[in-house]
């Protein structure tokens, strides 16, 4: 979609399909900004369900982190403070090719939102042989 029916700032996914979300820094967002970019990358068709949901669970935002995840890694929910999102994601991809689940297969759809982060952040063509 190119032209008139393209808002200012909008540009089309890398295989030519509809509207893009605009870039950003994608390494540098809270957990906060994880959520509303996983929403704007699911409506958008960027994202299928499953991996909306996989990119929106957001630990920190739960109210019970101090109680379990904090209370087991001496971790406080800091849901305003920055991540590197990519570099999490790039860490996650990996340990899943290193460690495969044979009862599920969380490999394909952790590449598919990696992918679709450097695309955000405007990586996608640094990285293509990366995973």
């Amino acid at each position: 979609m190119s032209g008139p029916l393209m808002e200012k700032g909008e540009r089309q996914t890398a295989d030519g399909g509809g509207v893009a979300v605009p870039r950003q820094d994608v390494r540098r967002l809270t957990p906060k900004d994880v959520v509303r970019l996983s929403r704007d990358l699911y409506v958008a068709g960027q994202l299928g369900e499953d991996e909306y949901t996989l990119l929106s669970f957001q630990p920190e935002l739960h109210p019970a982190f101090a109680r379990t995840i904090g209370a087991l890694t001496g971790e406080t929910a800091e849901p305003d403070r920055s991540h590197d999102v990519i570099r999490w994601w790039e860490d996650r991809v990996e340990f899943e090719c290193r460690y495969p689940d044979p009862s599920t297969d969380r490999i394909r759809p952790s590449k598919r939102i990696l992918d679709v982060l450097r695309d955000v952040a405007g990586e996608a063509e640094a990285s293509a042989n990366h995973f």
